[in-house]
């Protein structure tokens, strides 16, 4: 009778989870959808980037975009904080405080995005650029077009983030996500044609910036129908809402600037010290290498809402189920590609690229240390930014980005690439490595150290034996799934019974 009362109690608590399994279900097949854009995009566009303009012009773009993007910290961290404070708030039903949230927001991101949009286009005006940036295979007035152009593209993304992003407040993440999908397949429509034809860095800069364009109108348009009040009215913005979003804004700024840090940053720098032919090489490898985060990207982002929503109505034992699934499914598929990639990279590189790039393997297999130990520590960070309990996590990214910058400079002027890779996993394994998963454990004793080892224990065998005894992949595999299987929250759930 007791096992038939607890086997109740275990369906009832199940049942709960159905409408989040629903919407995470829906999420992680629109962020399949949207890594698989991506992915096409990083995998089908260099090599007509490099048909195109040969790879030294290649070598300057990738350095252009590198610059160009940090102006997406103009929104100051402010989305992040803002779209989980919505959540929140729709999650509590506090709608008049919403939509005040909402419109400050709207009206912040607008400010910015126009403030920094000015003081670029002084700069780009009255600083020479291609010799600040040592773009030497573009012509200096294309320079500046370029800039000017992606600027106009990365500032409008900012008040265009914050309405997508309304989407995963409302629990209607998945139609968000394929907005920004559409606007992504688009874009690479347009910068696949433009690039075949073979014109300038100008005009692939456009074709990047028309379909924004298009995808900002259409959500200002669809918006109001999600809402039964007006959701649009400036006038209800306040600066006591702006003060508000200060200090939590600025801690993820610091997140966001270590993140600009490591991969814009270490491309400025090895235009500098190594040339555009290295900068291509890291930049080719390293887009192979991210394969490994994209289930963590798919998963995560799915669940992100789920999570910030457990965590405004106390639902530990919710949070612990899902954050567990989401931390073994990321090791098991960064795993699972690494092993794919230390026997098979050399062969999907010549494929992907033609030999116009060389490969290294050496260099390939340290990526590979380093991809599968950020997978594991970025799990950890993005539970906490979903609750907004991110304010000595930002200092350890920004500590760890500032360091790893420094590192990489010295690493890749005394011991060229294979320095750098080295230097950016000594400063993982110092810092985030094992402070971010701390900072898992200050906000819930669950996840303790034993809990950390049990989830890492299958990984690190496998990164041990596969190199040492290739023929243990057809044991350790299998096995390695079945382990994912059975931390599934609905197995987990079955294990109570029994």
């Amino acid at each position: 009778m007791n096992k038939l009362l607890k086997f109740i109690h275990i369906a009832r608590y199940f049942k709960g989870l159905n409408s989040s399994a629903t919407r995470i279900s829906k999420g992680m097949m629109a962020f399949s959808l949207s890594q698989l854009i991506n992915f096409f995009i990083r995998i089908a566009l260099p090599p007509l980037y490099l048909r195109a303009w040969g790879i030294h012009r290649y070598g300057d773009w990738l350095i252009l975009y590198s610059v160009v993007a940090y102006l997406s910290l103009s929104s100051l961290g402010g989305q992040n904080y803002i779209v989980n404070r919505l959540t929140q708030l729709f999650s509590q039903q506090k709608m008049q405080e919403y939509k005040k949230v909402f419109n400050s927001g709207l009206l912040l991101f607008i400010s910015l995005a126009i403030i920094a949009f000015f003081l670029f286009a002084i700069a780009i005006t009255y600083l020479p650029m291609p010799t600040l940036l040592h773009t030497q295979h573009i012509s200096p007035h294309i320079v500046k077009a370029v800039l000017f152009i992606l600027a106009a593209e990365i500032l409008l993304s900012l008040p265009q983030g914050l309405l997508t992003g309304v989407y995963r407040s409302i629990g209607k993440l998945p139609l968000g996500v394929m907005l920004f999908n559409g606007m992504s397949f688009f874009q690479l429509l347009l910068c696949g044609a433009a690039l075949f034809l073979k014109v300038d860095p100008a005009t692939v800069a456009l074709m990047h910036i028309i379909p924004l364009i298009a995808l900002t109108a259409f959500a200002i348009w669809h918006l109001p129908s999600q809402f039964s009040f007006p959701i649009f009215s400036l006038k209800t913005a306040e600066l006591q809402q702006l003060k508000t979003f200060i200090k939590p804004s600025f801690n993820f700024l610091a997140i966001d600037l270590s993140t600009a840090f490591s991969v814009q940053g270490i491309i400025i720098i090895l235009g500098g010290i190594l040339g555009s032919v290295q900068v291509v090489m890291f930049a080719t490898m390293r887009t192979i290498i991210n394969m490994m985060k994209q289930i963590l990207g798919i998963v995560s982002n799915a669940s992100q809402r789920e999570i910030t929503h457990y965590d405004a109505t106390e639902n530990n034992e919710k949070l612990r189920l899902l954050f567990r699934s989401i931390l073994r499914t990321s090791l098991i598929a960064a795993i699972l590609v690494a092993t794919l990639l230390y026997f098979f990279a050399a062969t999907l590189y010549v494929l992907w690229l033609h030999h116009r790039v060389p490969f290294n393997q050496s260099l390939m297999d340290l990526f590979l240390l380093y991809g599968i130990e950020m997978v594991f520590w970025t799990a950890c960070a993005n539970l906490l930014m979903a609750m907004n309990r991110h304010h000595i996590l930002a200092r350890v990214y920004l500590i760890s980005g500032i360091v790893s910058l420094m590192a990489a400079y010295l690493g890749g002027y005394y011991f060229g690439l294979h320095g750098v890779i080295i230097a950016l996993l000594a400063v993982d394994l110092a810092l985030p490595a094992w402070f971010v998963p701390y900072l898992v454990y200050r906000y819930d004793k669950h996840f303790n150290l034993l809990f950390f080892l049990r989830e890492l224990f299958p990984v690190l065998l496998g990164i041990l034996l596969i190199p040492a005894l290739p023929i243990s992949m057809a044991l350790l595999i299998p096995l390695l799934v079945y382990w994912w299987y059975r931390g599934l929250p609905l197995q987990a759930l079955k294990a109570h019974i029994h």
